[in-house]
């Protein structure tokens, strides 16, 4: 017998099965240095809305500690130490409208297309929502530039141009009157409405606004003009607008042929014929528009959650490590992506979290300690399916599937497999692995049954085809960390 080790390179179906750089399937794990990682179900806080959340956000408190904002088809909520305030009685969304969120200085505004702006004035001492002061557009769309706030897509002005008007309030003053006027710089820009509706605000130095098929740049220039606006995409934009993520100078959003990332100059595809293919087949093209993005900081990667073309709600997610550049995928039932922080841990709480000991805390204090607490969340469904409960992605491991691409091991002859070992970090010993042949390419795989390790490591099979693949399954609950390659054990069919 003779060894062949493979690789788990970095997922890759669009690429042909023989001979794939990478792999074919890369189901419930994210992607990690030299392979994957565990991907946790989400675990339950019991904090819980009256209604399914549409739209949801985190911002972080003065005290370091977060506040995670969110909306309703009526309500608009604070969750706040574990616990969540709701505001009532706004108009009901339409189905495909959320609310949207912005921090201006200790401000958090809200819009949403059918309700006058809503803020709290004070995100480290109010949880309760009222109205915007002043006279603000109602807008799907919001950001804040400079010092300024930002609104696009509105749908209080003439229906011809609120697509793709931009409008911005005030110089510091989001609470005055929205009208053009030169002395406190507010005014408006109607964008080509060729591009389609104005569907992103990204903020920093400088604007960067979205339109389903154009990008421009929003650059403060002061009076009279107040701000210039220069075209740098043309023909390719955000096609939903709760794709759009910000991670320092780089943001990253979903167009109408797979995801892609700018940072204000030029963009570039992070999914051409890598993952672009396989999204545009699994989304729903219906709802395609309504996929939503979230940051995992821990993971170093981002999360976009969609409908697939078989499905009513979200479940089903693509995932991108900006630190590897590559990518996975999971399947997981939720309402609504959310970036979260650990709540404020004392002492106490730490024995209970860390039954080891204080040595099980690990790097506390540090920077690294720091950057962890920094975790994704989701709002998921409840038992009566009525409203959400907020939820971070912590909870035990998810049934991970990885598997590689076709290939001979003696080119142009069968192989017959006697085993696999999987090259997996796994304590809990359970890893299984089965082989996926087929005679010619373009034929019907065979796989054979699956087997789990023995205490040589391997996965003992019994296989023979010209072409052969390895599926390595790591079970739920299990503790584990790195899946780096597969060692497949095979002689050319024929020989003793």
């Amino acid at each position: 017998m003779q060894p062949f080790e493979i690789q788990l390179g970095q997922w890759l179906p669009d690429q042909t099965d023989y001979k794939n750089p990478g792999v074919v399937v890369a189901k419930n794990v994210y992607p990690s240095s030299g392979g994957f990682t565990k991907f946790e179900a989400p675990a339950g806080t019991g904090d819980e809305t009256t209604e399914v959340v549409a739209g949801a956000e985190l911002f972080i408190k003065a005290d370091n500690t977060p506040l995670v904002v969110g909306g309703s088809s009526t309500k608009l909520f604070s969750r706040v130490a574990g616990a969540v305030t709701e505001t009532n009685s706004y108009t009901a969304l339409a189905p495909d409208h959320v609310w949207r969120f912005e921090r201006y200085n200790d401000m958090i505004i809200a819009v949403t297309p059918n309700n006058v702006p809503q803020y709290l004035t004070d995100l480290d001492t109010d949880t309760s929502w009222s109205a915007l002061g002043g006279t603000p557009p109602k807008a799907a769309v919001i950001g804040r530039v400079s010092d300024f706030v930002v609104m696009g897509d509105l749908t209080d002005i003439d229906a011809s141009t609120a697509p793709y008007r931009v409008r911005w309030s005030a110089l510091n003053n989001p609470n005055g009157n929205w009208v053009t006027d030169r002395g406190e710089l507010s005014d408006y820009r109607d964008l080509d409405p060729k591009h389609g509706r104005i569907t992103g605000i990204v903020g920093g130095r400088f604007g960067i606004v979205f339109q389903e098929r154009a990008i421009w740049r929003m650059t403060f220039i002061g009076a009279p003009k107040v701000f210039d606006f220069e075209e740098i995409s043309v023909d390719r934009g955000c096609a939903a607008p709760d794709s759009v993520v910000t991670i320092g100078f780089n943001t990253y959003f979903l167009s109408q042929d797979g995801f892609y990332a700018t940072n204000g100059s030029g963009i570039e595809s992070i999914s051409s014929q890598r993952v672009a293919e396989w999204f545009i087949n699994e989304v729903k093209q219906s709802e395609y528009d309504r996929a939503q993005g979230a940051i995992s900081w821990t993971k170093q990667s981002i999360m976009w959650a969609f409908i697939p073309t078989d499905g009513t709600t979200f479940t089903r997610q693509i995932i991108y490590s900006w630190a590897e550049d590559k990518w996975s995928y999971s399947d997981e039932a939720v309402d609504y992506l959310v970036g979260t922080k650990v709540d404020a841990t004392t002492i106490g709480d730490l024995a209970t979290l860390y039954p080891g000991g204080i040595v099980d805390v690990g790097v506390i204090g540090n920077s690294d300690f720091e950057s962890k607490n920094f975790m994704l969340g989701a709002f998921v469904g409840t038992s009566d399916t009525s409203g959400s409960e907020f939820a971070t992605f912590t909870g035990p491991a998810r049934e991970a599937t990885i598997e590689t691409g076709d290939f001979q091991a003696f080119p142009g002859s069968n192989s017959h497999v006697s085993g696999i070992l999987p090259i997996v970090e796994n304590a809990t010993g359970n890893t299984r692995a089965q082989t996926l042949s087929r005679s010619k390419q373009g034929a019907a795989q065979s796989a054979s049954a699956s087997t789990a390790e023995g205490e040589d490591g391997f996965c003992p099979q019994k296989t023979d085809a010209r072409y052969v693949a390895a599926r390595v399954v790591i079970p739920s609950g299990a503790s584990w960390d790195n899946a780096s390659g597969v060692l497949i054990q095979a002689r050319k069919s024929g020989n003793k």
